[in-house]
C-alpha cells in the first residue's frame, strides 16, 4: 500500500444505500457480483486521483488525498462510473490535519467525515465547509493558481460575472457562511440561492419559507420515488394518509418512498413502521424551522442570499 498522506489530508468515505434490499433483490450471488463490481469501479476512480485506500469494512470505503480537488474528481468521477448500475452510494468529504500512526489515521476530522457521509443519501456527494470553496471552484471549471488563496482566485472569476450559484442542503454547512460573505462583498453581479434549515444570518439575506407539499403533489411525489425504487404503489387513500402522517415534506416522503418495497403503506399509514417514524423524525421543531428539501420538489425554505436587493424577487 502506498504511504498515507499526512499534514492536511482529505477524506472520503462511502457506503452502498439499501444494500439489504438489493441482497433480497437480486439473491446473495448476484448481489456479491454486483458489490464486487462496485469495489472496484471506485478503486479505479479513486486510485486515478491519487487517492489512498486505508481501510474497507462491508461495503464502505475509506480513502485518503492529499488534495481535496484530486477527492472531489474522485467522487464525481466514482458516481459517475455507477450511474447506470443498480448500486447507489453515497459520498461525504473531509479535510483535516489528523495523526498518522501504525494503525492509520487518529482524530475527530476521521469522524467527522464518516458523520459527513452518512447524511447523504445514494448518489448524492456531501461536502464539509472545509470543502465548499474547492466543490464551487470545480463546478465553475475555475482552476487553482499557485501560490494564490482559491478565494481570491474565485473573486477574481467572479468580479464581473452575473452568475446564480445553487448550493443545497447548506445546513450542514453553516461554518462555512463568513466564506459565502467574501464572495457576496467581492462580485456585486453574483447571487446565491441557498436551501437550508437554518438561515444564515448574512446581511444581505433574503429568506423565503415554502410551505409543505399539498396533498396531490406528495402523493406524486411517492409514487415516482417508489417506483424509482422498484416498488409499485398506487395513488389511493391509503398512500394520501401515509403523505399526511409524514407532514407532506418531501424528505421525509422521500426516505419512506426509498423503503417502500420493504413496507406495505398501510402499516406506515397506521404509525407502526419504524422506517415511518423516522421518515417522520426529520420534521423540524420551531415554528419557523427552514424544511427539508430536493432540488426538484417545493416544500424546503429556501434562503436566498445576494448582494443586491433587485435578485430577491421571482
Amino acid at each position: 500500500m502506498r504511504a498515507l498522506p499526512s499534514g492536511t489530508v482529505t477524506f472520503l468515505f462511502t457506503d452502498v444505500e439499501r444494500s439489504t434490499a438489493l441482497l433480497h433483490e437480486l439473491g446473495a450471488e448476484a448481489c456479491a457480483e454486483v458489490l464486487a463490481e462496485h469495489r472496484r469501479v471506485l478503486r479505479e476512480a479513486f486510485a486515478a486521483h491519487a487517492g489512498v485506500e486505508v481501510d474497507t469494512q462491508g461495503d464502505a470505503l475509506f480513502v485518503a488525498f492529499g488534495l481535496v480537488k484530486d477527492a472531489l474528481a474522485a467522487a464525481t468521477a466514482g458516481q459517475a462510473a455507477l450511474a447506470e448500475g443498480p448500486v447507489r452510494v453515497r459520498v461525504g468529504i473531509h479535510t483535516g490535519e489528523p495523526l498518522v500512526s501504525e494503525d492509520g489515521y487518529v482524530g475527530v476530522d476521521v469522524h467527522r467525515a464518516a458523520r459527513i457521509m452518512a447524511a447523504g443519501h445514494g448518489g448524492q456527494v456531501l461536502v464539509s465547509e472545509t470543502a465548499v470553496l474547492p466543490a464551487v471552484a470545480r463546478a465553475l471549471e475555475v482552476q487553482e493558481v499557485p501560490g494564490e488563496p482559491l478565494e481570491a482566485t474565485l473573486r477574481s472569476f467572479l468580479a464581473s460575472r452575473r452568475l446564480l450559484l445553487l448550493l443545497d442542503n447548506f445546513e450542514h454547512l453553516l461554518d462555512a457562511r463568513s466564506l459565502l460573505a467574501g464572495l457576496l462583498a467581492g462580485c456585486p453581479q453574483l447571487c446565491l440561492l441557498v436551501t437550508s434549515r437554518s438561515t444564515l444570518s448574512l446581511t444581505s439575506e433574503h429568506v423565503y419559507e415554502v410551505p409543505p407539499l399539498r396533498e396531490d403533489e406528495a402523493v406524486d411525489l411517492f409514487v415516482e420515488r417508489a417506483q424509482q425504487a422498484g416498488a409499485a404503489v398506487v395513488a389511493d387513500a391509503t398512500l394520501a394518509a401515509v403523505c399526511n402522517r409524514l407532514d407532506r415534506l418531501p424528505l421525509a416522503i422521500e426516505l419512506a418512498a426509498a423503503r417502500a418495497r420493504l413496507l406495505e403503506p398501510q402499516a406506515c399509514s397506521s404509525g407502526s413502521s419504524g422506517a415511518c417514524r423516522c421518515s417522520r423524525a426529520t420534521r423540524p421543531t420551531s415554528p419557523r424551522a427552514n424544511r427539508p428539501c430536493t432540488p426538484r420538489s417545493p416544500g424546503a425554505t429556501t434562503s436566498s442570499t445576494t448582494r443586491n436587493a433587485r435578485s430577491s424577487g421571482g
